[in-house]
């Protein structure tokens, strides 16, 4: 109806960026969470603010933030979770630091399809990939906090 009406305007972002190639790279670790599960993770860990510390040991993958308000933290373990997790070597860990920030707005790429699947490695960008049906999928890599 004419008087219940919602208008929008955005504004336009102008990036001023290099192109940057991404080498194809062979990721140690894979986890193939629901999507669900992952808007989850984000929601509830964005309460704490921080920085996301994600550890891979064995077939278990831990998920811990602190912040001004407490700590949040997650534990995914193949077998026990909606989780599937890939570890090429389990006998070494792995300790990624990541932006909360850039994985949440990532994470909504979730409505597209039931399954995320997360690849870490070390030294190199996360990859956060979304299979969407048979027409593609979308891929989002995001660089290690320092």
């Amino acid at each position: 109806t004419p008087d219940n009406s919602t208008h929008f305007a955005l504004h336009t972002m102008d990036i001023d960026t290099e192109e940057m190639q991404i080498p194809d790279i062979d990721y140690r670790i894979a986890v193939a969470v629901p999507c669900k599960e992952l808007t989850r993770l984000c929601r509830d860990a964005m309460l704490m603010d921080g920085t996301c510390q994600v550890t891979f040991k064995d077939q278990t993958m831990v998920v811990h933030t602190a912040g001004d308000l407490g700590t949040f933290t997650k534990t995914w373990t193949t077998g026990s979770s909606p989780a599937h997790i890939t570890n090429r070597d389990p006998t070494a860990a792995l300790h990624v630091s990541l932006s909360w920030k850039y994985l949440s707005m990532f994470a909504k790429a979730g409505a597209l399809t039931p399954t995320a699947l997360w690849s870490c490695t070390p030294d190199q960008p996360t990859r956060l990939h979304f299979q969407v049906g048979t027409h593609g999928w979308l891929r989002y890599y995001l660089a290690p906090q320092v």
